[in-house]
């Protein structure tokens, strides 16, 4: 989430309706999903105006800090 914020893209790690609970999304634990995948989850938001452009710098970015924290914890 900071690696994101510092490239100028804003998340969430939790629900917007649930924003301070640690508990796990209970859509999330519906769905299957383990406690640690759970608390491994970000929720992104768009409005559905977004360019491009835009969407594949988010993607782009996202790829790279998942690649950063991938290689972090191989240290």
């Amino acid at each position: 989430m900071l690696l994101l914020d510092m490239n100028g893209i804003q998340v969430s790690t939790g629900s917007a309706c649930d924003s301070r609970s640690m508990a796990a999304s209970p859509a999330l634990s519906a769905i299957g999903m383990s406690k640690r995948d759970i608390h491994s989850c970000i929720r992104m938001t768009f409005s559905g105006r977004e360019t491009k452009q835009e969407l594949d710098y988010v993607c782009e970015k996202l790829k790279s800090c998942v690649e950063d924290l991938r290689e972090l914890s191989t240290l």
